[in-house]
């Protein structure tokens, strides 16, 4: 499974909405390596991610980036 806010991020890259995840992360008013945490599917706290969800015009967002992250680590448990 993919990331959803990477996901999200990426078609806002392509549609030509924003030129790139800095400037994303500025305009939405969160601090650019927390942005870039959560891009990359690090575990950050929920109210940034639901701050970032809703901004994004998404507040699914988040219940899709919990679900992203459960089924991350059954993986890495597999794999021990």
């Amino acid at each position: 499974m993919e990331n959803p806010i990477r996901k999200k991020v990426n078609e806002l890259i392509k549609q030509g909405k924003v030129r790139n995840t800095y400037e994303l992360a500025i305009a939405l008013g969160v601090n650019p390596i927390t942005f870039y945490s959560v891009c990359n599917g690090h575990k950050v706290s929920r109210p940034v991610v639901l701050k970032l969800a809703e901004c994004l015009g998404e507040p699914e967002l988040l219940y899709e980036y919990e679900k992203f992250l459960s089924q991350r680590n059954k993986k890495s448990n597999k794999r021990r």
